[in-house]
């Protein structure tokens, strides 16, 4: 985000410029991490954490052709395989071995957390320039998933989660997690009683669910 900042920076008429919006404005807000459960009973406590939100796959990890089956092949055998979340700074986490694997800087993440989003609310009107500065910067940019604010309707993920019944047909499952997220951007949705889901908002970025 800072190296964003600073190719943002470079331009006249940067909207960073108008917005009173520098550099060294920018810090961590939230951390990834890479959690390493030793027993299944550490595992149970990391899931249970609902604000937490921890998954079985990286978060860059790209998902398409995912089967829904997935062990780092480092883990030991016999441990649950390592779990990855985002987490707020200052976040109690709970008290399992994990690893930094980057810092983050979204301040606009966490609706409940209002002193965040009212101490960083200059970059609310620049935040999509520099969102796309930053995943250009990271090699991470896809015309066909970028989804421009212009446009009155942003990507917003939506599905159904079934399975055949020989009598029902095709039943709906109720109360599935799915996940949504594109690169660090983590997000959980469940599903209803007919087994469809539809994410809160829009987002900016297709993102990849399982």
């Amino acid at each position: 985000m800072r190296l964003a900042c600073k190719e943002l920076e470079k331009s006249p008429e940067s909207s960073l410029s108008k917005a009173g919006v520098t550099e060294a404005q920018i810090e961590t807000t939230h951390l990834y991490l890479k959690f390493i459960p030793k027993t299944f009973e550490e595992l149970r406590m990391l899931e249970a954490d609902t604000i937490l939100n921890v998954v079985p796959v990286p978060l860059t990890y790209d998902l398409e052709g995912f089967d829904g089956v997935y062990r780092d092949p480092e883990c030991p055998e016999g441990q649950p395989t390592y779990q990855y979340a985002v987490a707020r700074i200052g976040y109690q986490l709970p008290k399992v071995e994990y690893e930094v694997l980057d810092s983050l800087f979204m301040p606009f993440e966490d609706d409940y957390d209002k002193e965040a989003i009212s101490k960083h609310s200059k970059f609310r009107s620049i935040w999509d320039d520099l969102e796309l500065e930053s995943v250009k910067l990271t090699g991470n940019y896809s015309e066909e998933d970028y989804n421009p604010p212009s446009l009155s309707k942003r990507y917003h993920p939506s599905g159904k989660v079934t399975y055949v019944d020989d009598v029902r047909g095709e039943v709906g499952v109720p109360n599935v997690r799915v996940h949504v997220n594109f690169s660090t951007h983590s997000h959980n949705f469940y599903t209803n009683e007919d087994g469809s889901f539809e994410a809160n908002g829009r987002y900016t970025w297709s993102r990849h669910s399982s």
